[in-house]
C-alpha cells in the first residue's frame, strides 16, 4: 500500500506542476493582453491628444480667415462707397460747369451785343 500512496502522491505532484505550469503560463497571457491594452489605451489617447490639437489650429484659422474677410468686405464697402462718393461729386461738378459754360456764354453773348444796355447783361446773369 506504501507504492500505491507513493505513486498517488507522484501522480499528484505532476498534476499540480502541470496545473501550476498552465496557471503561469495564463498569467503571462493576462499580463501580456493587458499591457497591450494599456499601450492601445496610450496610442488611442495620443491620437485623441492630436485630434483635438489639430481641431483647435482648424478653428483658429477658420477665425482667423472670417476676420480677415470680414475685413476686406469692409474695405470694399468702403472703396464702392467712396467710388460712388466721387462718381457723384464729378457728376455734381459737370452740372456746375454746365452751368457756368451755360452762364459764360450768354454774359458773352450780351456783352457782344452792342444795343444791351449795362442793366440787361446783369439780367442775364441773375
Amino acid at each position: 500500500q506504501l507504492s500505491s500512496a507513493t505513486a498517488t502522491i507522484q501522480s499528484l505532484e505532476e498534476e499540480l506542476a502541470t496545473e501550476q505550469a498552465e496557471r503561469g503560463a495564463a498569467d503571462a497571457l493576462v499580463k501580456q493582453t493587458q499591457s497591450a491594452l494599456e499601450q492601445e489605451r496610450a496610442t488611442q489617447k495620443q491620437a485623441k491628444a492630436e485630434w483635438d490639437e489639430l481641431s483647435r489650429s482648424a478653428l483658429d484659422e477658420m477665425f482667423e480667415l472670417r476676420k480677415k474677410c470680414a475685413f476686406y468686405e469692409t474695405q470694399q464697402a468702403q472703396s464702392a462707397a467712396f467710388i460712388e462718393q466721387m462718381n457723384k461729386q464729378t457728376q455734381d461738378q459737370a452740372a456746375l460747369l454746365e452751368t457756368y459754360q451755360g452762364m459764360n456764354e450768354a454774359l458773352t453773348a450780351a456783352t457782344q451785343d452792342p444795343h444791351r444796355k449795362p442793366q440787361s447783361v446783369a439780367r442775364v446773369l441773375f
